[in-house]
């Protein structure tokens, strides 16, 4: 799957700057408590790739790359790192006018700093969780997962829940190998993408790596083959 185009970022400092323990057998990755930002597109065939940092960030860094499709009505599609207000929580969020499609990639690692997570996620969990505070149409989600230049993927349609919370979870079992395989014990790169069609709004207020299932989680992938 191609990438959006991305902006030079500062490098870090190797090592677990931004990771955070979320609880037992957890691993935060994001939970949009930090780097607000929010940027606005409405040409079709452009993008905008926003790098911001903050503490409880994966590597303490995340690009929030939007690149808009077809746009028919000309109405502006928005991609936020959204600060909580009342009635609304932190999250990430992508709001487009009607008609408008537009897709997200949400990186971390190497990609947006220059070097490695070297994250371990498999000693301690073994599946990524998303939680949405709403959908308001079809969503089509993948997860790529890098270590080196080798990558594995893994995702699923979302179906439309827009009043209510979803949780989806990918196992890294149900990765699909796309030439060498990655090593969850040594993961460098992270890319969340989100895609959607014809004005679908929608907005995740947490990215974590956990252990284990939780009640109402709807299962994510394998991609069938």
């Amino acid at each position: 799957m191609l990438r959006l185009p991305r902006l030079a970022a500062a490098m870090l400092a190797a090592g677990w700057c931004g990771m955070h323990a979320a609880a037992a057998q957890s691993i935060l990755i994001d939970d949009f408590s930090a780097g607000f930002v929010k940027r606005s597109l409405t040409t079709p065939n452009t993008s905008v790739s926003p790098v911001t940092t903050g503490t409880h960030i994966l590597g303490g860094m995340r690009q929030s790359a939007m690149g808009l499709g077809s746009n028919p009505w000309a109405m502006p599609a928005t991609i936020e790192v959204h600060k909580a207000t009342t009635g609304s929580v932190n999250s990430l969020a992508l709001g487009q006018g009607y008609g408008a499609s537009a897709r997200v990639d949400e990186f971390y690692g190497s990609s947006v700093t220059g070097l490695p997570l070297g994250a371990n996620l498999s000693a301690s969990t073994d599946r990524f969780r998303l939680t949405f505070a709403g959908i308001n149409g079809a969503l089509n989600f993948n997860i790529l997962a890098y270590t080196g230049t080798a990558h594995e993927q893994n995702g699923c349609n979302i179906a439309a829940n827009p009043f209510s919370q979803t949780i989806i979870e990918l196992k890294y079992s149900d990765f699909t190998v796309q030439g060498p395989p990655i090593s969850f014990a040594q993961v460098d790169d992270l890319d969340f993408i989100f895609q959607t069609n014809k004005g679908t709004d929608w907005a995740v207020t947490r990215i974590e790596a956990v252990n284990g299932t939780i009640a109402g989680a709807q299962p994510c992938g394998p991609i069938p083959g």
